[in-house]
Order: structure tokens, then C-alpha cells, then sequence
């Protein structure tokens, strides 16, 4: 597979989706969707008879005043239907010339047992006619997205919108299967902005709040940028821990510490949640084996992207585990958006040495 041009790349979120065409060398564009879906979208489609159904209603989220269908959730497929869809729709804007020659990696969700897999890669094959079908372990992709991090050994902390786990990887491949028990928890960045979501809710109208949540998430990111939202305004203190917003009627204040400190679970924060998922990915694997994990630790999703996450995170890991070598830390290569960086390592992948199909 590694020898063949024609080869796409899929890597599907919860909120978001990115495909585009693997690069032989360089990077290349990355086009991103959302992979929700608008609750219209069946009665259109004359399948109105979802909502009907009492297995389909917890799956409808409210967000925004308007109601949104996941078809990917907590890591894990949510619904095939609707997963199916989302594909096809993806698949149909790559605007692949002859599929019949093309290839496919497919990022698999966290979640997924060996009928889904089979399922799925059937689909692929006997639907949309690729001629070959790929799916990768996003942790396994998450380790080779940062080319300047040759150990390919490591442990993959991933933590996103909905859920955070840990997964080992010895020399580029899961050391383990994925379970739910003890290396997963269904709390993530949506999280940490509940309450101050509900705040904005409380305050502002729509699309005002819209707006504050999503300005909330660039600000975190440090990827602040207001310009084109003419109701909303902000006022930074000089250190830029702290920021107002404002619509002229009513104002907010919240800083980035906040955030952080926010009580996920009962009484603990985010990274104690990190200890307990980093002490029970490598509880039961030989001491050599913890102790090569545990120097180099892959960070990847968008909560980890918050700022100032990674310094706590480094500084109560190594509190955590005393190594006499330091503990490395990567989350991906600075020349591309850290969103994106299971995408890329997809395509790292496929263009390491040896890549087979």
C-alpha cells in the first residue's frame, strides 16, 4: 500500500472529520467537516422513523437551540446509519477519479470489537469499491505524528471533546487491546466548559453564546481571534490568564487556571483523572516495559491543547513517576495544526519503511 499514489486518508471526531489525499512528501491540504448531523437530516431523507425509535433519543444532543445528530460518540460508534452517511458524504467530496484503484486508511474509533471492524471493512470494500481498505488505531497514528520523535514506544494520552483515555504502544503497534474499564473515562473537554457554557447560556442569547463557546475553545488554544464576531468583544489582563467578554449588555470574566481547576468527577480535576488512566495502562506489564512507556509520553486531542494543560501535565506525571532519565513529552510536529495530528501521523504511517496493508 505504501508504494501506491492514490492513497486517502479519513480521521473522524466526534465533532469534527478531516480527509484529503496522502502526501508523498511534505505536507498537504487538510479539508475538516463536521461530523454531526442536523436532526432534519432524516426526516428529509424520509427516515423520520429514528425518532420514533426510544434506543435513538439519548442520542440526540441539544446544542445551540437546535438539535444534532452524533453518529460518533464517546469514541465509539454511535450509530451505523448514520456513520454510513457521514462516510459516503466524505467519500463523495474527495471526488477520487477511478476508487477502484484507490486505497483507504481509516482511523478506527477507540471503541470497537472485531464484528464491527469486519463490518465496516466490508462496507468499504463491497459499497464504495476501494481497492484497498485500511484501518489504523489512532494512538498508533497519534505516535508517529511528530516526525522529530523516533521512538515509536510510548504512551498515546489522549483527551478530547467527550471522553479521555491511555493507550500503550510498543515499537509502533497497541500493546494491548483497548478497554473500557481501566484505561477510559467518558469525560473531556466538554467537560471543563460545562459550567462555564451554561454560564454563557444563562447570559447571552443566540447566536451570541454560540459564539462565546466557540471563542472559549480558541482562547484556550491560544488561537484568539474575534475580529469577525462584531458582538462580542474582549478585554485581556496583562498576563492574558484572564479575559472579560462582553456583548455590550452583559460581561463575563473567566481565566485559563479556572478551566483547568474545574472539578470533572465528583471531587477531582482532569489530571487526576490523567494519574489513575496513566497507573492502569501499565499496571501488569513488566518493569522495563512501564518504564520505556513512561519516557515518552505522546500527547494528543483537543483538551490537551488547552494552554497551560501540558505544563501541569508534565509537572504532576514526573511528581508521579521518578525515572533518573526525564520523562519526553511530544504532541505534535509544531509546524502543523496539533488538531490535525492524527491525520498526519496516518500519513507518517504510511510512508514509513516497510508500511504494508
Amino acid at each position: 500500500m505504501s508504494s501506491q499514489k492514490n492513497i486517502y486518508i479519513i480521521d473522524n471526531n466526534s465533532l469534527n472529520s478531516k480527509y484529503g489525499q496522502c502526501p508523498t512528501g511534505g505536507n498537504t491540504d487538510i479539508t475538516s467537516q463536521p461530523s454531526t448531523l442536523p436532526s432534519t437530516f432524516f426526516q428529509q431523507s424520509d427516515k423520520s422513523y429514528i425518532f420514533q425509535n426510544p434506543e435513538y433519543i439519548d442520542k440526540i444532543t441539544k446544542k445551540y437551540d437546535e438539535e444534532l445528530l452524533f453518529p460518533l460518540k464517546d469514541g465509539k460508534i454511535n450509530d451505523y446509519e448514520q456513520y454510513i452517511y457521514l462516510l459516503e458524504n466524505i467519500i463523495d467530496k474527495l471526488k477520487i477519479q477511478d476508487i477502484s484503484s484507490a486505497h483507504l486508511l481509516l482511523t478506527e474509533q477507540e471503541i470497537i470489537s472485531d464484528r464491527e471492524r469486519e463490518i465496516l471493512t466490508e462496507i468499504l470494500f463491497e459499497k464504495f469499491k476501494f481497492k484497498g481498505v485500511f484501518l489504523a488505531k489512532k494512538p498508533v497514528c497519534a505516535i508517529y505524528a511528530d516526525k522529530n520523535n523516533t521512538e515509536k514506544t510510548g504512551l498515546v494520552f489522549y483527551s478530547g471533546d467527550s471522553f479521555t483515555s491511555v493507550t500503550p504502544v510498543y515499537d509502533g503497534y497497541s500493546v494491548r487491546p483497548f478497554t473500557r474499564s481501566n484505561t477510559y473515562i467518558n469525560i473531556g473537554g466538554f467537560n471543563l466548559l460545562k459550567n462555564i457554557s451554561e454560564k454563557a447560556n444563562t447570559l447571552f442569547t443566540y447566536p451570541d453564546n454560540k459564539i462565546v463557546f466557540d471563542f472559549l475553545t480558541l482562547y484556550l488554544n491560544d488561537f484568539t481571534d474575534l475580529s469577525s464576531h462584531e458582538s462580542i468583544t474582549k478585554e485581556s489582563t496583562q498576563d492574558r490568564d484572564e479575559i472579560k467578554i462582553s456583548n455590550g449588555i452583559t460581561s463575563f470574566s473567566i481565566s485559563k487556571q479556572e478551566i483547568l481547576d474545574t472539578k470533572v468527577d465528583g471531587n477531582i480535576d482532569i489530571f487526576d483523572i490523567a494519574s489513575d488512566l496513566l497507573n492502569s495502562s501499565i499496571d501488569g506489564l513488566d518493569a522495563q516495559l512501564q518504564e520505556s512507556l513512561l519516557k515518552n509520553i505522546v500527547l494528543v486531542g483537543r483538551t490537551t491543547m488547552f494552554s497551560g494543560f501540558k505544563e501541569q501535565f508534565i509537572q504532576k506525571t514526573n511528581d508521579q513517576f521518578k525515572y533518573q532519565q526525564p520523562i519526553k513529552y511530544f504532541s505534535s510536529d509544531g509546524k502543523i495544526n496539533p488538531a490535525n495530528s492524527i491525520w498526519y501521523g496516518a500519513s507518517n504511517l504510511i510512508n514509513s519503511p516497510g508500511f504494508e496493508a
